[in-house]
């Protein structure tokens, strides 16, 4: 079965590049687990990678989501209830406010990584939509006498997300503001992070959420699917540069000059873009994703979000105990950074390094495994710029690039690879930048 998104007729006409993309994960017996063998139509790029990315860092990026899913709760009690089920603190949750948690099987293992978003009349949980018809089946036997409905919406209600500084100038142009209960929300310059509100767009009402999942603000949109493609065309529509072709407009727009949005392009110069620049953009970013860098054999100490999805302080929910025994096991972690960057949390030690001193990192790591012992696991996410032009890059810079984003990923790679290797186990994730395929222009990092 093949899950395909309301505007898939408009991926093709543009002659987007599409992927399958299928839960990874699976059981023992190697047979997917339950909800998680559809496979869905996902946009990898539309033939520009390099741009899709430079709009995402420069201006603004419009994505196509169907990979992700819509649980909707309704009821009196539905907050209350949650809570007693999600590793997250929901007991003081106002309305228009989203939460990020997990929630767990018996065995403390991620059975969905959830975006909770709290509204006047209902909450949704938004999650990859493999994991949501499973989410949907193991809640549901846990209500007995409270005034709660779930359900899966993936059907009924799509996802889109705008990634990049303008963003919010788009919106701000295209939207308004609804009345009644959904008209007490925040504005626009007021969604911070953490923060929802519902809009009108195209005559459908829109959820918008903050979640800067790629390194620049991230408004992720949740639209009626029978409204998808309206929605879509208009962002389109209000977002294109005329003047200078970003993003292609439904045919038979007027012409740049009579444009009525000509105005509003110039300043947003929306382009759509696919799952590649996105991807790349939030692994820059340190964000993981759910069946890609974790997924339902993992436990949460194991996904580097521990502290934002798991609150310790609230009272039993489903998982607990096997949180709770890791943390007491003393799970900790080793953060190491250019003198004065790393910071100290919970569990978490900094130390100062700069990474492309090769001899003071290969004393570093010996000096490390001798006191702390073999790590369990190893994330790198080195990065060294010169902030110059490829012309004016002298031998010394480019030595400095090149020992801060390979020769030192593969010292540590291979020292402490081998010394999990001899210990039998391990994790190693090696980040990296796709900075020298876009261009040799450092700007796309700048601020615009």
């Amino acid at each position: 079965m093949t899950r395909r998104s309301p505007i898939l007729r408009l991926h093709q006409e543009a002659e987007a590049s599409l992927r399958d993309y299928a839960a990874p994960f699976s059981d023992d017996g190697g047979e997917s687990r339950e909800g998680a063998s559809a496979r869905v139509d996902v946009v990898e790029s539309y033939g520009e990678l390099e741009l899709e990315y430079a709009a995402l860092r420069k201006s603004v990026a419009l994505f196509d989501m169907p990979q992700r899913g819509i649980i909707e709760v309704t009821g009196l009690d539905r907050l209350e209830f949650l809570n007693r089920m999600v590793t997250q603190d929901l007991k003081d949750m106002p309305p228009f406010s989203v939460r990020r948690s997990f929630w767990l099987n018996k065995k403390g293992r991620i059975e969905a990584d959830l975006r909770i978003v709290d509204l006047p009349d209902r909450t949704l949980l938004e999650l990859d939509v493999h994991a949501a018809p499973r989410t949907v089946k193991g809640l549901a036997p846990y209500i007995v006498t409270e005034n709660v409905n779930i359900r899966d919406a993936t059907d009924q209600l799509h996802r889109f997300s705008l990634h990049g500084p303008t963003g919010l100038w788009l919106l701000a142009g295209v939207s308004m503001t609804p009345m009644g209960a959904m008209a007490s929300g925040p504005g626009l310059e007021e969604l911070a992070p953490g923060r929802a509100m519902v809009v009108s767009i195209a005559e459908a009402e829109c959820v918008v959420y903050r979640e800067d999942l790629a390194g620049e603000m991230g408004l992720e949109l949740i639209v009626p699917a029978d409204k998808a493609l309206a929605v879509w065309q208009m962002l389109i529509e209000a977002g294109h540069d005329r003047a200078h072709g970003h993003g292609a407009p439904p045919e038979g727009s007027p012409p740049a000059a009579a444009h009525p949005w000509q105005i509003l392009g110039s300043k947003v110069r929306l382009r759509p873009a696919g799952w590649h620049a996105f991807n790349i953009a939030r692994i820059e970013a340190g964000s993981p994703l759910y069946y890609i860098d974790f997924g339902p054999d993992s436990l949460p100490a194991e996904t580097g979000v521990l502290n934002d999805r798991v609150s310790f302080k609230k009272g039993c929910y489903l998982g607990q105990e096997v949180v709770k025994l890791m943390t007491e096991l003393g799970a900790t972690v080793l953060c190491a950074d250019l003198p004065g960057k790393a910071q100290a949390a919970p569990n978490v030690t900094p130390a100062d390094l700069d990474a492309a001193a090769i001899p003071a990192l290969e004393t570093f790591i010996a000096d490390q495994i001798a006191a702390r012992g073999v790590p369990h696991g190893l994330v790198v996410m080195t990065y060294a710029s010169t902030a110059k032009k490829f012309d004016d890059l002298t031998a010394a810079d480019f030595k400095h690039a090149n020992h801060g984003n390979l020769t030192a990923t593969f010292t540590l790679a291979r020292a402490i690879g081998n010394a999990m290797a001899e210990r039998g186990s391990g994790s190693l994730v090696l980040f990296s930048s796709m900075y020298g395929a876009v261009s040799p222009d450092p700007s796309i990092y700048e601020a615009p």
